[in-house]
């Protein structure tokens, strides 16, 4: 259950009492005798993949044969973390992955709905970029000039001319054998570097390069060619250089103040640096990736993780590697996770990131809780991830829903 291994008894006991169930009854069978040894007869069909939150190879952890909405087990894996011009690591606690094997159903996504209350000058990028839907020029653009013209949102506090990141790399046949990561102040987007880039609310990269890392790392953006000139890495899903999220998930801020939200630059050096600043009083699209058409990880699909501040953080210091103890950044107190599945199904998480923070941990400062038409409750109040119609079933981890119909909202409220 949620990439961990149970016990036998264990499934039956929850079978009977009632805290786990199958995803989808229709492809599973199970009967459990007096001594609780279960014969399980799973579908001919393998597990996909999904990440867990976080960074680097835990991208491709397996998805479980079922899930429960209400409970959540942690295991560990790495970040890359861009502290030098050689990829290092640091560990963080993970949780499920957001998804479930499950049969396919029609879909009942909405379009995406544009921010109630945002602007492309905001900081954090919470409105259209400018050329949003425009067709890249490949191979015309300096590889100096970021491409702000075509959607992309400059990441300014980053500290690299704009771009999320950057990724030297050497590649040998079909994979990337070596990744160096620029630092600020470095030689910045240059002839083979890998340099990627943040888009508006709602929308996600469209780029990045079949060699992937052979350890797991990923790589992403576009690439600076020989010449100078950017180039495009992944034109088969798009000649422009940010797409559209399947449009299900929202972000609703009923706070006094800012809430920055940061996901993850995946595929890339996976910093959480591509900014939502949420203001009070407002509706904002929480990118949800669409695991049949958007990046897979060794061929399998992943979802995308962001992780929430306090609110009252300013965006440039909340989506940015941050120091323990500062509860910012990669030490934030929480992160959400989000992705449709092959099925069609979207699953919507909240997780905590205690694991990740040893010293001095504090839970986020306000509440958060997903509404809409979902398979259960899932909310995030005191410290404590609530399930049940009551939200009495509560522990310190997390808890993960289903999207039944419509939109699904994160509310974010004191």
């Amino acid at each position: 259950m949620n990439g961990q291994q149970m016990t036998e008894g264990a499934v039956c006991k929850g079978l009977e009492d009632g805290s786990l169930k199958f995803a989808n009854e229709d492809e599973y069978s199970l009967e459990c005798s007096k001594s609780n040894k279960p014969i399980v007869q799973t579908p001919a069909l393998a597990p996909a993949q999904v990440p867990t939150p976080g960074h680097s190879s835990t991208f491709a952890s397996k998805l479980p044969s079922q899930i429960i909405a209400s409970k959540v087990t942690s295991s560990a894996s790495s970040h890359v973390l861009p502290q030098s011009t050689t990829a290092t690591h640091h560990q963080a606690s993970q949780t499920q992955p957001i998804s479930s094997m499950a049969s396919p159903m029609s879909s009942t996504l909405t379009s995406l709905q544009p921010a109630s209350q945002s602007s492309a000058s905001n900081v954090g990028g919470n409105g259209q970029g400018l050329g949003v839907d425009r067709e890249f020029e490949d191979n015309t653009v300096d590889c100096s000039t970021f491409p702000s013209d075509f959607g992309p949102i400059p990441i300014t506090w980053a500290g690299l001319g704009g771009w999320t990141g950057i990724q030297y790399v050497t590649i040998e046949g079909n994979s990337v054998t070596h990744i160096d990561t620029a630092v600020p102040g470095g030689k910045g987007c240059t002839p083979g570097a890998m340099c990627s880039y943040a888009c508006p609310a709602g929308y996600q990269k469209s780029q990045w390069p079949s060699a992937q890392g052979t350890t797991g790392q990923s790589v992403g953006g576009l690439q600076c060619n020989q010449n100078g000139k950017l180039s495009l890495t992944n034109p088969g899903l798009s000649r422009t250089l940010c797409i559209r999220g399947t449009g299900a998930v929202t972000v609703q801020n009923k706070l006094s103040t800012n809430a920055a939200i940061c996901r993850t630059d995946y595929p890339g050096t996976e910093n959480e640096v591509v900014p939502l600043n949420t203001q009070p009083d407002s509706t904002n699209p929480l990118t949800c990736p669409d695991a049949g058409k958007y990046f897979q990880h060794d061929g399998s699909p992943t979802t995308a993780q962001y992780y929430i501040n306090n609110q009252g953080i300013a965006v440039q210091q909340a989506c940015m590697w941050g120091s323990d103890g500062t509860d910012m950044g990669n030490w934030a107190p929480s992160y959400l996770g989000v992705g449709q599945d092959v099925y069609g199904k979207t699953w919507l998480a909240i997780s905590t990131t205690k694991e990740n923070n040893p010293t001095g941990y504090k839970p986020l400062n306000y509440s958060v809780e997903i509404t809409g038409d979902t398979s259960g409750k899932c909310k995030l109040q005191d410290g404590k991830y609530c399930a049940g119609d009551d939200y009495s079933d509560c522990n310190d981890q997390g808890c993960t829903v289903e999207l039944m119909s419509g939109q699904a909202s994160y509310v974010l409220s004191d």
